[in-house]
């Protein structure tokens, strides 16, 4: 099962828009779990999140990387 909905995932955040950021609540949902196990499911395929806005949200590292000292604000 965690297998599928991992998949199910990194599908939906590789189609996620051009930004590719999604709210947890969301991703809860299309996956069928609650958010704790949405989170260690989201880290367990690359994802990272962010609190930037009263919205929890997630990409993949691979579409918006870490901000390394070069480039953080």
């Amino acid at each position: 099962m965690n297998e599928f909905r991992k998949d199910l995932l990194k599908k939906t955040l590789l189609t996620a828009g051009e930004a590719g950021w999604m709210s947890v609540n969301t991703l809860a949902h299309i996956i069928g779990a609650d958010r704790d196990a949405t989170r260690a499911l989201l880290i367990e395929i690359g994802a990272r999140g962010l609190m930037k806005t009263d919205k929890e949200v997630w990409p993949l590292i691979s579409r918006n990387p870490l901000p390394t000292a070069s480039n953080a604000e």
